[in-house]
C-alpha cells in the first residue's frame, strides 16, 4: 500500500510519525510505503529547474539551478533563504522575477545591472511560501563546482538543460583562445555542427547550467549566455555556437561582493 503524503510537514513531526506508525500497526499483513505527494504528481505549470523564468514585461531565461543562502562566515546555509540561478542579463538586482502562467515567484538580489551582463549569474530570492513548490531537481544528483584545466575542457562533451530546447549535447571549442572583454569563456558547438538549424542553445536557453562528466562526477562548468552570432566580436565556425560564462568565476564575484555564498543544491 502506498501512502501520499503532505511535502509541507517535516519527516520527523511527531504527529506524522504517530500515524505512520498506526498505518502500519493497521496493515500487519502487507507493506506500507510513504511518498511526498509532490514527488508523484508533477504540477503542469511549475517552478522547475530547466524551466523559464524573467521579468514580466520582457524575455525570459532558464532557471538553471536552486541552492542555499550562506554567510561567508557561517558554517551553515541560511535555511530559510532558497535561491535560484539565471544567466546575468536575464534580471537585475530588485527587478521581481516571474514564471509564465504561474506569476511572481520572487526578487533578483545580483547583480546590479544586467543588461549585456556576461560574467554575472542572476540569483534570485524564491519567495518563503513557494518553496515546498519547487521542482528542484532534473537528474537527482550532486554536482561538482570546480575549475577543470582548460586543456581537459577542450572539445568535452556537455550538456545541458534549457526552456528552450531541452537537454542538448555539445563539445567545447576553441576558437583562436576566444576571450570577450579580457575574459575567457567557454564557446561550445552542437553534437551535430553541419546542420545550420541545430543548436546547443537558443533564445530562452540563457541561464541553463553546462554539465559534463569527469572521474565520474557530474561538473557544473558553465551558464549559458547565448548565441554567438549576438556578439559582434566573434566570428562564429558554423553559425550555431553557443556561450557559456565560467560559473565558479561567476559564483566567486557573487561572494565577493555581497559576503555569502550559494550551495548549489543537485540537479
Amino acid at each position: 500500500m502506498y501512502i501520499f503524503e503532505d511535502d509541507t510537514i517535516s519527516a520527523d513531526n511527531p504527529k506524522k510519525l504517530k500515524n505512520r506508525k498506526s498505518i502500519r500497526d493497521a496493515f500487519k499483513d502487507g507493506k506500507a510505503f510513504f511518498k511526498l505527494f509532490h514527488d508523484v504528481v508533477s504540477p503542469q505549470c511549475a517552478i522547475s529547474c530547466g524551466g523559464p523564468v524573467g521579468k514580466i514585461t520582457g524575455e525570459t531565461g532558464t532557471l538553471g539551478m536552486f541552492g542555499k543562502l550562506r554567510n561567508n562566515e557561517a558554517s551553515r546555509p541560511i535555511e530559510e533563504i532558497i535561491v535560484a540561478i539565471s544567466s546575468g542579463h536575464v534580471l537585475e538586482t530588485g527587478a521581481d522575477a516571474f514564471v509564465p502562467r504561474i506569476g511572481k515567484v520572487g526578487k533578483c538580489m545580483w547583480p546590479v545591472h544586467a543588461a549585456n551582463n556576461m560574467f554575472d549569474v542572476s540569483v534570485i530570492k524564491i519567495d518563503p511560501h513557494l518553496i515546498n513548490s519547487l521542482q528542484r531537481f532534473i537528474l537527482d544528483e550532486k554536482v561538482t563546482l570546480m575549475q577543470i584545466s582548460h586543456e581537459d575542457l577542450e572539445n568535452r562533451r556537455v550538456f545541458k538543460f534549457g526552456a528552450t530546447t531541452g537537454r542538448t549535447d555539445g563539445f567545447v571549442t576553441t576558437v583562436d583562445d576566444f576571450e570577450l572583454f579580457g575574459k575567457k569563456v567557454l564557446v561550445i558547438r552542437p553534437k551535430r555542427s553541419t546542420c545550420s538549424e541545430n543548436k546547443f542553445s537558443d533564445e530562452g536557453d540563457s541561464g541553463a547550467i553546462v554539465l559534463t562528466r569527469k572521474d565520474e562526477q557530474l561538473h557544473a562548468v558553465g551558464v549559458i549566455y547565448g548565441d554567438c552570432f549576438d556578439v559582434r566580436e566573434f566570428k562564429s565556425l558554423h553559425g550555431n555556437e553557443s556561450i557559456a560564462v565560467f560559473l565558479l568565476d561567476a559564483l566567486h564575484r557573487f561572494k565577493t561582493a555581497n559576503q555569502q555564498e550559494i550551495l548549489l543544491d543537485k540537479i
